[in-house]
């Protein structure tokens, strides 16, 4: 939200005047999780460096951590696979050190999507389902939601949405109309076209939040085979913008595949068979680039 990114941005300056390196190091912390992942990564590349040489200078090893961990997402939204890599096993390395809970976990689920992005499903579900594990004997809240949007990303990339159904509606019935985007996509792929419109009917607009690029896959995917044009011309505008973003989405929490493949499906719907041939050829050299299955349709 803009009063929130402005309220982190005014807190930053004050801290700056302070002189105090923890103030500031919790200020940069909170402006980095007001920045896109994937369109913002230059600014958050710079505060995340800023933040890890706080943590080192003044021996603030949590400060440090999440400063390596966000040079390391914004690598990947540069498409330096390579460094995103080396970086991400190093602030793994750095967490288990510490004994630093929380981020061993997220280190075990970076792992996972990894696993996801290079095709590897079974060892990707087996390092979701054990990191979910971890974080709920720390007990977080988000664990279950956090585990059920990974392993429908990973049926979804295995062609095995429908066998899922029965899950997602246990989900939706837990989580309410924040899943239904999940359980919409399952419907439409089982041929369940009526109710696929209704539950999509009750999801209402997507957030821009941390999962917008995941659950705005999922709405696209639901619409282009539901023959959706009106709903297909909205959302592929908002997602325009992430044409060239990598597969790891929402921190490395979960994996999708390129959301320039899913900008191909809705322009093909509507019509636009040139602006869906960039797209599939931009989403094969991003899946070329990560080593992925994923390309063009």
């Amino acid at each position: 939200m803009a009063g929130v990114r402005a309220a982190a941005r005014e807190a930053l300056a004050l801290a700056e005047g302070t002189g105090d390196p923890v103030l500031r190091a919790g200020a940069l912390a909170a402006l980095v999780k007001e920045l896109d992942s994937d369109l913002e990564w230059p600014e958050r590349a710079a505060l995340g460096g800023e933040l890890e040489r706080i943590g080192a200078a003044h021996e603030l090893p949590g400060h440090q951590w999440y400063g390596m961990f966000v040079r390391s997402t914004a690598l990947a939204a540069e498409g330096d696979v390579a460094g995103a890599r080396r970086l991400a096993e190093r602030w793994t390395r750095f967490a288990r050190t510490y004994r630093m809970s929380g981020p061993v976990a997220v280190g075990e689920t970076v792992e996972a999507t990894w696993a996801h992005v290079e095709g590897r499903f079974e060892e990707a579900e087996h390092l979701y389902r054990q990191a979910a594990a971890r974080m709920a004997r720390q007990g977080s809240p988000h664990a279950e939601g956090i585990l059920a949007v990974a392993i429908a990303t990973l049926r979804v990339s295995q062609g095995r949405l429908v066998e899922s159904l029965p899950r997602l509606r246990r989900v939706y019935a837990a989580f309410g109309p924040p899943a239904a985007d999940l359980l919409a996509v399952a419907l439409a792929a089982a041929g369940e076209e009526r109710e696929a419109r209704e539950v999509l009917d009750r999801a209402g607009p997507l957030r821009t939040d941390y999962f917008f690029k995941v659950f705005a896959t999922f709405r696209a995917m639901t619409l282009v085979v539901l023959g959706e044009r009106a709903g297909a011309e909205e959302l592929y505008a908002a997602l325009l913008p992430y044409r060239d973003a990598p597969p790891p989405s929402s921190g490395f929490t979960v994996a999708v595949r390129p959301v320039a493949r899913t900008l191909g499906e809705p322009a093909v719907l509507l019509g636009r068979e040139d602006e869906a041939a960039g797209h599939f050829a931009r989403a094969t050299a991003i899946a070329q680039r990560w080593h992925s299955p994923w390309g063009a349709a």
